[in-house]
C-alpha cells in the first residue's frame, strides 16, 4: 500500500511538473505572438507615419526623421527575433542547434559580447523535442545570468554529440562566483 501511495505521488508530481513546463511555455509563445503580431505593428504603423511627416517637413528635420525610422525598423527587427527566441515551436521547427545559433547571434548582433557555438560529434543524436526545449530554455537562463551578472566579454558554446548522450559545454570570459 505505502509503496502504491508513494508511485501515485511520483506520479502526480511528474504530471505537475509538466503541467507546469507546458503552461510556462504556452506563456511564453502567447508573449512571442503579441510582440510580434501587436507590438511590431504598431511599431510598423508609427514607422509608415514618420514616412508620411518626413514629405511634409522642412530638410533641416530630415535627418532626424530618417534616423528615427531607422531606430524604429531596428526594434522591430529586434522584436520579431525576439519572438522567435521566446517561441517554441521555433525550437521545435528549426531543432535545438539552429535555435541556439540564433539566439547567440542576436547577443553579437545587439553587441551584448562575442557569442560562437561549436558542434562536436559525428553523428548527433536526436533530441526529443520536449527536451531540446527544455535544454534550449536552460541554456537560455544561464545566457541571461551571463549577460546579466558575469561582465563577461566573450560566451562560447560547445554542443558534443556521443554515441548515447550529447555533452554540453558552455562557457564565459566573466568575473566568475564564490562557490562556497
Amino acid at each position: 500500500m505505502l509503496q502504491e501511495a508513494f508511485s501515485i505521488e511520483r506520479h502526480y508530481q511528474n504530471e505537475l511538473a509538466n503541467s507546469q513546463i507546458e503552461i510556462q511555455e504556452n506563456t511564453l509563445k502567447n508573449i512571442a505572438w503579441e510582440l510580434h503580431d501587436n507590438v511590431g505593428q504598431l511599431l510598423s504603423v508609427a514607422n509608415l507615419q514618420l514616412n508620411i511627416l518626413a514629405n511634409t517637413l522642412p530638410e533641416e528635420y530630415k535627418t532626424q526623421v530618417c534616423e528615427t525610422k531607422e531606430i524604429i525598423q531596428d526594434t522591430v527587427h529586434e522584436i520579431r527575433n525576439l519572438s522567435k527566441v521566446l517561441n517554441n515551436d521555433i525550437v521545435l521547427k528549426n531543432g535545438l542547434v539552429a535555435s541556439l545559433r540564433v539566439e547567440l547571434e542576436r547577443f553579437k548582433r545587439m553587441r551584448y559580447m562575442d557569442a560562437s557555438l561549436a558542434v562536436a560529434g559525428t553523428d548527433p543524436v536526436p533530441v526529443h523535442p520536449p527536451s531540446a526545449i527544455i535544454i534550449y530554455r536552460i541554456l537560455q537562463e544561464f545566457f541571461s545570468n551571463v549577460l546579466k551578472h558575469s561582465k563577461a566579454s566573450k560566451l562560447f558554446v560547445l554542443l558534443e554529440y556521443k554515441e548515447k548522450s550529447l555533452d554540453i559545454t558552455v562557457t564565459d570570459n566573466g568575473l566568475g562566483f564564490d562557490i562556497n
